[in-house]
């Protein structure tokens, strides 16, 4: 329904030129069929939402130590596999909505790397650490210092890379190899978009106002008319 309003603005009622633009520019990008190997390039201020553990949505490491979700604890996330790239789901996955602004990466992220905030004095790494004190490993690292000289370590290095180089898409990067290997997202049934992978990457491109990063959707709701 979303995309026909779009395509019904579009042709049917007068508008100016930039709007008329940006009409069409939205409705051609997202109302294409969903194709898991195409990627397309989107503005990182188009991404403001994190895709949220449901009944439909897989939890990741972020949120496996908070299965119930309250205000408390909302800002933790979930993913949908990326063995479903192409698929369309139903229910209410959408409707929990992470904003960016209360998504605790984000937020400890933009400190460290814009405030020099140490990252042993940021919420994600006091987080992640509370998880592995109780015997859970993080991204594979089993103790806290593995985690924080090697992931966090190679999240300082991915922001410098860009910083200093400019974002690179996998196929730039990989010549070949894991060429897939994007920014994953989630289309929900009014065409917004969720992050459902890559936060680092989508965080840093945000933090630096990198104008587009590749991405690949995921999933779409079943409800987004396309």
């Amino acid at each position: 329904m979303f995309c026909r309003l779009l395509k019904a603005i579009y042709t049917t009622v007068p508008t100016p030129t930039w709007l008329d633009n940006q009409v069409w520019k939205y409705y051609t990008k997202w109302s294409k069929p969903s194709d898991p190997f195409t990627i397309r390039w989107v503005s990182p201020d188009e991404i403001n939402h994190v895709t949220v553990a449901t009944q439909e949505v897989d939890r990741v490491q972020d949120g496996d130590q908070y299965p119930n979700y309250t205000n408390d604890n909302l800002p933790y996330t979930g993913v949908f596999y990326s063995k479903r790239a192409g698929d369309r789901f139903s229910g209410d996955w959408d409707k929990r909505q992470i904003p960016f602004e209360k998504y605790i990466p984000f937020i400890s992220m933009k400190h460290h790397f814009q405030n020099d905030v140490p990252w042993e004095k940021t919420e994600f790494y006091k987080r992640v650490v509370e998880w592995m004190d109780k015997g859970n490993p993080a991204w594979g690292y089993e103790t806290k210092e593995a985690f924080r000289n090697c992931r966090l370590s190679y999240v300082d290095d991915l922001y410098e890379k860009i910083k200093n180089k400019g974002y690179k898409s996998a196929a730039e990067l990989h010549s070949g190899k894991d060429i897939y290997d994007e920014i994953e997202l989630n289309v929900g049934r009014n065409g917004r978009l969720f992050l459902n992978d890559g936060k680092h990457r989508l965080i840093i491109a945000k933090l630096l106002d990198v104008e587009q990063v590749p991405i690949r959707v995921i999933v779409r709701h079943t409800d987004f008319d396309y």
